[in-house]
């Protein structure tokens, strides 16, 4: 995330609130997250956190946001939200939600203490396959890469989502919008 200190104490704050809501997972070795994609506490952060916006090379853009959960320990996930694919003359070409169909991926850069931030809060990058819906409708599965740049993120790793619709479209190149991974 590239933001201010102040604006991410005041998310880690609204974040920590969300954490009080959910149980707490044994110490058992199981690692279980929570994530936001250009959405909720990340909203207040900055005028271009929401939602994410990602580009393809025809300049068409798609924008994302939601949220959902993960588990390492059983590699799944659940959650969804909305998009909008707009051409580069800024019409738009669909608009719908999307669901999670299964968890692929998840690498952690690790917490966010360098960032003087919770040590709940995580940067990695997590792999969704995603299911995209038009008036409830399927029409594409794709997958969702989700980056958080807490942590200490390699080199060249920006914030941001990009999306692969599969016999469709590329979006990835990361335009704008904050995401943040929160261990629970």
């Amino acid at each position: 995330m590239k933001i201010s200190i102040l604006g991410i104490a005041i998310a880690a704050t609204a974040l920590l609130s969300l954490l009080s809501m959910s149980p707490a997972a044994a110490d058992s070795g199981q690692r279980n997250y929570q994530f936001l994609v250009g959405s909720g506490s990340l909203c207040e952060l900055a005028s271009n956190a929401c939602p994410d916006v990602s580009m393809a090379s025809n300049g068409d853009t798609v924008q994302i946001a939601g949220a959902g959960s993960f588990s390492l320990h059983s590699s799944s996930a659940t959650g969804g939200g909305t998009f909008v694919h707009k051409a580069l003359s800024g019409e738009t070409k669909a608009a719908g939600t999307w669901i999670v169909l299964s968890f692929l991926a998840f690498h952690s850069f690790g917490n966010a203490v360098p960032q003087g931030l919770p040590s709940s809060l995580e940067g990695g990058q997590l792999v969704l396959l995603v299911q995209l819906q038009v008036n409830g409708t399927p029409v594409h599965n794709a997958i969702l890469n989700v980056d958080c740049e807490l942590g200490s993120a390699p080199h060249g790793q920006s914030e941001g989502i990009t999306l692969a619709v599969q016999n469709a479209i590329n979006f990835n190149k990361k335009v704008s919008g904050f995401t943040v991974f929160i261990r629970t």
